[in-house]
C-alpha cells in the first residue's frame, strides 16, 4: 500500500520502509513553490496501519501533509459494478439519434482535423468492435508498468476486464463490424466519433478499479504527449495531485470529462473537480437514469442507460454486443461532442481565437451547456423507468441543479458560435490541506469552513497531525455504506448549514447552526471510531 507525501523536491521521508519511490512533478502554480508529490510503497496492507504512519510521516521537517493512496477495489461502494448482459434495443442507435450526432456529422467540414483522445482505463483487447486502425499502440502506456503494453488481459469469469475496450468502441467502433458469432446480423454499434484516434492507458484493473496514483501518472503523460482530450470513465477517491494533474492538463488547452458516478450519494473523483466536465446519465425516455448519482457538480447528461457497447461474455469472454447501462458511458457521449466541436472549428483556429485568454475546456463547457437540450416535458416514464423517483418527490421536471444544464445536442453545439475571448481569473494554488478540506465539503454536502468545524468538533488532533486526520476522515466516508452517507449528508444540507439540496423532510430541524455542527459531528464521532486508524480514535474529542 502506497502512502503518499507532499515534501520539499529534495527531500526523502524516512522511517516508512518505502521499497520504491516515484515523484510526481506538479507545476508550481499549483502547489506550494518548491513541493512536489512523493508516492512511498510500504509492507502493510492494512489500510488502517497505513494511515498511521500517514501520521508518523507527516512529523518529519520536509514534509507538509501525508495521507494514503485512494484505491477503490471490487466491493468498495464506489467500485464498479457488471451490468449483465442485456440485449441492445431493437434501435440500437437510439442515443446518437437523441443527441443529434447524425445531423452534427453534417455541420463537418469535408477534411476535418483528426482530434486525438486519450484513454485511462482498463486499455485495450482485441474486439471486432474496436478497429486496430483507430488506436494509436505506439503511445498507449501501461500506468503500473511504465511500459507500451496497454492490453487487457479480460482475464475469464471476470466482470470488469474489457471496460476499457467497451467505452473506446462508443467513440471509435465502426459502421460494418460484423459479429463473429452471427456474420449476418447488421452492425447495431456505431461510434459517435468519425476517423479519430485513441490512446489507451491501462490504469485499472480486476483488482484495482481506481487508484489515484495510476491516474495521476495516466494523466501527467497524456498532456505531455498532447492529447486534445481526456475521457475519464472511472471515478474513485480524491487526492491534490490527482487535481493538480487535472488542471496542468486544462491549462494546456485539453478537454477533460469524467463520469459523475451512480449508486452513491457523492459525485466521485475526479469528476467532483470543477475543472471537470462531469457527466449524467439519461435514458431512451429523456429522464435521469434512476440510479446516477445527483449532484450540484454535474454539468451535463448524455445517455447512458441500455447504449448499445462492445463487451465480454463468461466464460471464455467471448466477443459480444449489448446494452450496457453507467455514466461510464454517457461519458464518452461528452468526449465525442467536444471532438466534433474540435473538428467543426479547427484546432488552429481554436487556439488562435484563445491565445492567452480562458482554456478550451471552459470555452466548450460554456457552449456545451448554453445547446443542451432540456426536455420539456419530461417523457412518460416507461418499462424500467416507471419506477424512477427524484428522492421522495416525483420527478416531473429537469433538475439543473442535479443533472446538469440539459442533455448534450451535439447539433446545437456545433451551430452555435464561439463565445469571446475572456481572460480567466488564475486558480488558486492547490494547498494539499486545502484540498482536503473541499473534499470534505463535498462529501458532507456544506462549505469547508462547515466541514472545518464539524470535524473540530469531532476530533481533537495536535495542529500538525491535522490535516491527516482531514484526509482519513474523508476516506473513511467515501468508503461508507451509500445509506449511511446519505443519511449523514441530509443531516449536513439542512438550512442551518446550508442550502437545502432538496424537498427532504424527514429529519428534525436542528434549532441552530451550532446544535447543527454538534449533531453532525456527534453522527460522524462513531463512524470514525469504528472504522479510523489507531492515531485516529486516539484524537477523538
Amino acid at each position: 500500500m502506497k502512502l503518499l507525501a507532499a515534501c520539499t523536491q529534495s527531500a526523502t521521508p524516512p522511517g516508512v520502509g518505502a521499497t520504491q519511490q516515484d515523484w510526481y512533478e506538479v507545476i508550481a502554480s499549483d502547489v506550494v513553490p518548491g513541493t512536489s508529490f512523493l508516492a512511498i510503497d510500504t509492507d502493510t496492507t492494512s489500510r488502517r496501519e497505513a494511515w498511521d504512519a500517514a501520521y508518523d510521516l507527516i512529523a518529519d521537517d520536509h514534509v507538509s501533509w501525508a495521507g494514503v493512496e485512494g484505491v477503490v477495489k471490487p466491493g468498495h461502494p464506489l467500485s464498479s459494478h457488471a451490468s449483465g448482459v442485456t440485449p441492445c434495443l431493437p434501435n440500437s442507435t437510439w442515443a446518437s439519434q437523441l443527441m443529434r450526432q447524425p445531423e452534427a456529422l453534417k455541420l463537418l467540414p469535408v477534411d476535418p482535423d483528426q482530434v486525438v483522445i486519450g484513454h485511462p482505463d482498463t486499455g485495450w483487447a482485441v474486439h471486432y468492435q474496436l478497429p486496430r486502425s483507430s488506436l494509436d499502440l505506439t503511445r498507449a502506456r501501461n500506468a503500473f508498468t511504465g511500459g507500451t503494453d496497454a492490453e487487457d488481459p479480460v482475464e475469464p469469469n471476470d466482470p470488469f476486464d474489457g471496460h476499457g475496450t467497451c467505452t473506446s468502441s462508443l467513440l471509435v467502433s465502426g459502421a460494418n463490424d460484423r459479429e463473429p458469432l452471427h456474420p449476418g446480423r447488421p452492425d447495431p454499434l456505431i461510434g459517435y466519433c468519425r476517423s479519430d484516434i485513441v490512446v489507451p492507458i491501462r490504469c485499472a484493473s480486476n483488482v484495482i478499479q481506481f487508484s489515484t496514483t495510476a491516474l495521476t501518472w495516466s494523466i501527467e503523460y497524456l498532456t505531455s504527449i498532447g492529447v486534445d482530450i481526456i475521457t475519464i470513465s472511472l471515478g474513485g477517491l480524491p487526492s491534490a495531485a490527482l487535481q493538480a494533474a487535472v488542471r496542468r492538463a486544462v491549462e494546456n488547452n485539453i478537454i477533460v470529462v469524467a463520469a459523475g458516478g451512480q449508486s452513491f450519494p457523492v459525485t466521485p473523483y475526479p469528476a467532483a473537480y470543477p475543472e471537470c466536465v462531469a457527466v449524467a446519465a439519461s435514458t431512451l425516455n429523456d429522464r435521469p437514469w434512476k440510479v446516477t448519482t445527483a449532484s450540484t457538480a454535474i454539468d451535463i447528461s448524455a445517455p447512458g442507460h441500455l447504449v448499445c457497447v462492445a463487451d465480454f461474455i463468461a466464460p471464455g469472454r467471448t466477443q459480444v454486443t449489448k446494452a450496457g447501462s453507467g455514466t461510464s458511458y454517457a461519458t464518452p457521449a461528452i468526449a465525442a461532442a467536444a471532438a466534433l466541436w474540435i473538428a467543426k472549428w479547427g484546432r488552429s483556429t481554436l487556439s488562435a481565437k484563445y491565445k492567452n485568454a480562458q482554456p478550451l475546456q471552459f470555452v466548450f463547457k460554456e457552449v456545451l451547456q448554453k445547446t443542451a437540450r432540456i426536455p420539456r416535458p419530461l417523457h412518460p416514464p416507461q418499462g424500467e423507468d416507471a419506477t424512477f423517483v427524484d428522492f421522495v418527490i416525483p420527478l416531473t421536471s429537469w433538475r439543473t441543479d442535479r443533472y446538469g444544464a440539459g442533455i448534450v445536442d451535439m447539433e446545437a453545439l456545433l451551430r452555435a458560435p464561439l463565445p469571446a475571448a475572456t481572460r480567466r481569473p488564475a486558480a488558486a494554488r492547490i494547498s494539499p490541506a486545502d484540498h482536503d478540506l473541499a473534499a470534505l465539503g463535498h462529501v458532507l454536502g456544506v462549505s469547508p469552513e462547515i466541514a472545518a468545524q464539524v470535524l473540530g468538533k469531532a476530533i481533537t488532533p495536535p495542529d500538525d497531525k491535522r490535516p491527516v486526520s482531514v484526509a482519513e476522515t474523508v476516506d473513511i466516508l467515501l468508503g461508507t455504506a451509500p445509506d449511511t452517507l446519505n443519511a449523514i449528508r441530509w443531516q449536513a444540507t439542512e438550512p442551518q448549514l446550508g442550502d437545502a439540496k432538496s424537498g427532504f423532510t424527514g429529519l428534525p430541524r436542528p434549532a441552530s447552526s451550532d446544535e447543527a455542527v454538534a449533531s453532525l459531528a456527534a453522527t460522524l464521532r462513531p463512524i470514525l471510531d469504528f472504522k479510523g486508524s489507531r492515531s485516529m480514535r486516539r484524537y477523538l474529542a
